[in-house]
């Protein structure tokens, strides 16, 4: 038994003798710290008075300033008075107020279950991080702030941890270096607890009770690294919003099945065990309907999944080496897709099907199948017999064909032809217009 289970059983078998021999009428008031004067004596105003009247106190209870306490009238005399112990205004819950050096925390937790890190904490904080100066009112879950190791803690490092942050002073943490400091925000943080990492993850040995990690250069870092704090969501000074994670979720009033939006890495898999996550996986950016972030599973797997945005190759050199854990988008070879995986189906990467898809050259494909753009492309005329060059390197003798030709006549007017020969070759291509022309328009296309 600790020593805080010690006193609560101790106050509670007092309070119920005390109830029951009928002394807890008019010997018991209800008072509030005023100041603590010393360690045996408080200022305190009692049964809601504005007068304050100094009460000597248990020396052995660390009172402060604004606490709540219990007032006894010594044999219901009021002029001989004694402050045991503080008071709570519930019943389920007990609050204490932990000294530090310097501001301070605020511990909640149910009265069957009461620690000094209990697992609902309020804590002030104020510092210099990133060379900028900040003052934070925090509210944790399953965390607490050492002010002594000036560092945030899990309590139970197998739970995930949660704090929402208020900031006073100081900009976004992790966004000192942009030259902006005065960007406060509301900012809901999580870390991941052991539970989070599967048994054979190595990660889940490094989850411990500091949140934050050392860098490559022996410095503490505590947000935006995997053991530190990520955001959930924030609220910055204009007004901005974040949304951290894969995205979010809307449930459109019922209707389902749900929209997601996204941002992350394909991680349905493949239905060839053998085939390397390099060779298939991509990063995207878009709507879900039916998919779950990341395109693993869906709502409701006797319907349609479908996803249509921006699709990248994901950089697997990020690091200036192979790195098969890249989280890196190329931003090289963009796409625009809508892509469907029918039903009753698994979310393998060969069950998506491209409906529409739209390359960074302009080239746009419908069911795979090529949907001709057409382009002009000016004519030398030379006699009976025109020739061109292609527009750019995406054009060539195996993808362009001529889809008409519109001639200029002698007399200035036009004559417009369907089907033409025409030789092609690796830089344009040339052939037979007729007598009488000037000037010829060749319009070509792609297959």
């Amino acid at each position: 038994m600790t020593n805080e289970d010690f006193i609560k059983a101790v106050r509670q078998i007092v309070q119920l003798e005390l109830k029951e021999m009928k002394l807890l009428n008019g010997h018991w008031h209800l008072g509030t710290v005023n100041k603590v004067k010393t360690k045996t004596l408080l200022s305190i105003n009692i049964d809601g008075s504005s007068q304050t009247q100094d009460v000597p106190c248990n020396p052995d209870v660390i009172f402060n300033d604004g606490d709540l306490v219990y007032v006894v009238y010594v044999n219901g005399d009021s002029k001989s008075k004694f402050v045991p112990y503080k008071r709570f205004a519930d019943k389920n819950y007990e609050t204490m107020v932990l000294a530090n050096k310097v501001l301070g925390n605020l511990a909640i937790g149910s009265k069957e279950d009461f620690t000094k890190n209990a697992p609902f904490n309020f804590t002030v904080i104020e510092g210099i991080r990133g060379g900028v100066e900040y003052s934070e009112l925090w509210i944790l879950i399953n965390a607490h702030y050492d002010f002594e190791a000036k560092r945030f803690k899990r309590k139970n490092i197998n739970y995930n941890s949660f704090g929402l942050q208020f900031q006073n002073k100081g900009t976004y943490p992790g966004e000192e270096n942009y030259g902006d400091y005065t960007n406060q925000s509301i900012g809901i943080w999580r870390t991941s607890g052991r539970n989070q990492y599967s048994q054979n993850d190595p990660t889940r040995n490094l989850v411990g009770e500091e949140i934050g990690a050392f860098d490559g250069n022996g410095k503490w870092q505590e947000f935006g690294i995997m053991l530190g704090w990520n955001n959930t969501f924030m609220f910055d000074s204009y007004g901005g919003t974040t949304v951290g994670g894969a995205g979010f979720e809307i449930d459109g009033n019922g209707t389902s099945p749900y929209k997601r939006v996204s941002l992350g890495k394909f991680n349905g898999g493949s239905l060839d065990s053998n085939k390397k996550y390099e060779e298939y996986g991509y990063a995207y950016n878009g709507d879900l309907w039916n998919s779950f972030h990341g395109m693993f599973g869906s709502d409701q797997g006797n319907r349609n999944s479908s996803f249509f945005g921006q699709i990248c190759p994901i950089d697997f050199y990020d690091t200036g080496q192979f790195n098969p854990y890249s989280n890196q988008a190329s931003m090289d070879n963009l796409r625009l897709a809508w892509i469907v995986k029918p039903k009753n189906l698994g979310h393998q990467i060969e069950n998506w099907k491209d409906i529409m898809s739209v390359d960074m050259d302009g080239n746009m494909k419908l069911k795979e199948r090529t949907v001709s753009a057409t382009l002009v492309a000016n004519a030398t005329v030379n006699g009976t017999d025109f020739n061109f060059n292609y527009p750019d390197s995406t054009w060539n003798k195996s993808n362009t064909f001529i889809a008409g030709v519109i001639g200029v006549q002698s007399n200035g007017s036009l004559k417009q032809f369907g089907a033409i020969n025409a030789t092609f070759t690796d830089f344009g291509a040339y052939g037979y217009l007729g007598e009488g022309f000037q000037s010829a328009k060749i319009l070509i296309s792609k297959y």
